[in-house]
This record gives C-alpha cells, structure tokens and sequence, in this order.
C-alpha cells in the first residue's frame, strides 16, 4: 500500500490539486480534522487468492477523495488523475518494483469507482476509487 501511496505521490497533476502537495495523499486512518483537504486517502480492503492462478494474490485498495466543503469538482480532478496514473500500466509496473525474491507486482488497475458520499463526523464529501493490484511473491498466513 504505502508503493501505490508514493507512486500516486510522484504524479504533478494530483499533487498540485493537494494543498499539503504530496503529503495530501496519506492512508485512510491518518485523516484527522487538521487535515487540510482535499485530500487522497489510501485504504487496504484485503487479499485474497486469483481464481485464475494460485500462484497471484489480488490486494483490493480504495483511494477516497475527500474534500471539506467546497464541492465535487477537486474530488472528480483528482480521481480522473489518479485513475489515468493507475491504468497506465508500463509506468505503474516500472514504479512498482520490489527487490529480486521479494514481490512482484503483475498488474495494477482502477477498474470502477464507489459511490459519493458524505461524512458527517468528518464534515467533509468523499468518493472513492478502487484499485486491484495482482502480485505474486505475496505471503498469506492462514
């Protein structure tokens, strides 16, 4: 999570829309209400066996846009961004290398985004994308 986190991180279209720049994009239960928004939170769903090879875990992320106030307009920026940056998968799979023996990540993808929604603990909007990264090397603990 925190590779797709600094892989988001490295993109100029999202970070210019983050007022705390590339510290804007940070994991889900970071978000406090001293967070200046908008903001990107990452958030890990869960790993689960590839039905199509038992050799690939699929890890499920969910990056939420979460914006204070002013609207959907930086929340839908930021997740066009985020998603052009996820699905190009040449520059994705290049960033997301991990030592030799260690892991490997297969693909990448945001495939669909969640709905909008409102926070009202939060005062804040937010809609989310999700992100499907396959990886093999990934240990599973029964």
């Amino acid at each position: 999570m925190v590779a797709v986190r600094d892989y988001l991180r490295t993109s100029s279209d999202i970070t210019a829309i983050l007022p705390a720049g590339a510290a804007g994009v940070i994991a889900a239960g970071d978000l406090t209400s001293e967070t200046q928004t908008p903001a990107l939170l990452l958030d890990n769903l869960g790993d689960g066996l590839n039905p199509l090879s038992s050799s690939v875990q699929t890890v499920r992320l969910l990056l939420s846009a979460v914006d204070r106030g002013r609207g959907y307009l930086h929340i839908e920026q930021l997740l066009h961004y985020a998603r052009e940056l996820v699905n190009n998968s040449a520059n994705a799979l290049d960033y997301l290398t991990f030592p030799p023996g260690y892991l490997t990540v297969v693909s990448i993808r945001a495939p669909a985004t969640a709905g909008a929604g409102a926070r009202p603990r939060r005062v804040s909007i937010e809609r989310s994308l999700y992100i499907v990264v396959e990886v093999s090397g990934l240990t599973v603990s029964d």
